[in-house]
């Protein structure tokens, strides 16, 4: 509620601090409650099973959550009366999904001004890369190797680097903004400039690296529990996930931190006292750890402690997000 406080001084004149001074305090928190950023994790479904997958993703889900159509179109409609500009469509594999289209049509039309999907490239035809071209739609793949055999180590899926090699191709010749993410596991971390350097002779000229986050399936493998040290330490920066029941949480590594249910409105969970919480705790660790001699800490000095002081790690919230971060 704005309010203005009264002063009287010694002289009886009146002094009022007015209404810009909450104004001004209101702005200098407003990150608290920001939405600048979706994912919308439209289904779990995915046709490969990589090893890393944070997502826990497989041909095992069904393809639609609780979620219907014109549910995800509540989403972007109440996302879009908020402020939020940017969407990325995300799984599981979102090319799967029989509503893709048309919800990136019905987030075009409300004036999202980023729209991104993010893709495993095995889906991808030439029907629907002349649509995304249409919709001005920008892709971001997946990429594990620099040939099928370490590719396909991580996807643990015979011909998906044959596929997904068609797919950035064709996305580039039709047009279509294109990057690369790259996370390193065992399998493939020897072959990281390989892959660096196909994609950039390919034409990508937006390739970004990330370490294994111990999430998912990614936790399984390495034993180890998942929480805020494995955040990349940017989602508190105006981001939301919702997934395919509905259910909220701050990004994609942070399903351990319910914040609510979808269906009940994003604008609830933007001024909730637990997401406030949240993005205080990562804000804070994000700067003490900025604050850090770049390769002079140690994990227990510097935190989340986890991780090293690197520009690979933070603030980018790399590769899941387009580079358009505040």
């Amino acid at each position: 509620m704005d309010f203005s406080l009264k002063i009287f001084t010694k002289e009886g004149v009146l002094i009022m601090v007015a209404q810009e001074t909450v104004a001004r305090q209101k702005e200098s928190d407003g990150w608290l409650s920001a939405l600048d950023f979706l994912w919308l994790k439209i289904t779990r479904r995915c046709n490969l099973r990589c090893i890393h997958c944070c997502a826990d993703s497989g041909v095992q889900y069904p393809l639609m959550g609780i979620l219907r159509c014109g549910d995800w179109e509540h989403v972007l409609e109440e996302g879009a009366s908020l402020g939020c500009g940017t969407v990325q469509f995300t799984g599981g594999e979102p090319t799967l999904h029989p509503n893709l289209i048309r919800l990136i049509s019905k987030a075009r039309a409300l004036g999202y001004g980023f729209i991104e999907v993010f893709t495993n490239g095995t889906f991808l035809d030439v029907s629907m890369l002349k649509t995304f071209r249409q919709l001005g739609v920008h892709l971001a793949f997946s990429m594990y190797g620099s040939n099928a055999e370490i590719h396909e180590s991580v996807t643990q899926k015979k011909g998906s680097f044959r596929k997904i090699m068609g797919g950035i191709r064709g996305a580039l010749d039709s047009g279509i903004m294109v990057r690369a993410g790259i996370i390193l596991t065992d399998k493939n971390k020897d072959d990281l400039e390989g892959t660096r350097d196909m994609l950039t002779r390919m034409g990508v000229t937006t390739i970004s690296v990330d370490r294994l986050r111990k999430v998912g399936r990614g936790n399984r493998s390495t034993h180890h529990a998942s929480g805020f040290d494995e955040l990349c330490g940017s989602c508190w920066k105006g981001k939301l996930l919702v997934d395919p029941d509905g259910y909220v949480s701050p990004c994609l590594f942070s399903r351990f931190y319910s914040l609510g249910d979808a269906r009940g409105g994003l604008a609830p969970i933007l001024n909730s006292g637990r997401l406030w919480e949240f993005r205080k705790k990562v804000r804070d660790q994000e700067a003490y750890r900025a604050s850090c001699v770049p390769n002079t800490c140690s994990p227990d000095t510097c935190s989340p402690a986890a991780r090293p002081c690197s520009p690979d790690c933070a603030p980018a919230c790399s590769p899941c997000v387009p580079d358009i971060r505040r």
